[in-house]
């Protein structure tokens, strides 16, 4: 795991800044092919994917297993997650290796 991971996992968003002005890579995966901006959106972390957002990361990014962005806002309950990454243009029909979308994910 990086250090930006585990930043924007832990929500630091000045080490965030820090590390990328550093040149850390920012759509560097972890074993379980996890970024920066996932761990960000599962976390709940919307100043993180904000930042990382606008410092161009990949907003489609997905997990090994597909699961997308707005999957993870959804299935952790992340509201105004998932508002930002609507607001952003994520993908609402991307699906996961399993065929199921956000909307699926989300019970509704």
């Amino acid at each position: 795991m990086t250090s930006l991971i585990k930043a924007s996992e832990k929500v630091h968003v000045d080490v965030t800044i820090e590390l990328l002005y550093g040149g850390a890579e920012i759509d560097a995966t972890d074993d379980y092919g996890m970024t920066p901006l996932i761990w960000a959106s599962w976390c709940g972390h919307v100043d993180v994917v904000s930042e990382l957002l606008n410092r161009g990361t990949k907003i489609e990014a997905t997990r090994n297993s597909g699961m997308t962005l707005l999957m993870y806002a959804n299935v952790m309950g992340h509201v105004d997650m998932a508002r930002e990454l609507l607001n952003r243009g994520v993908e609402i029909e991307a699906t996961k290796n399993n065929g199921r979308t956000a909307l699926f994910r989300s019970g509704v």
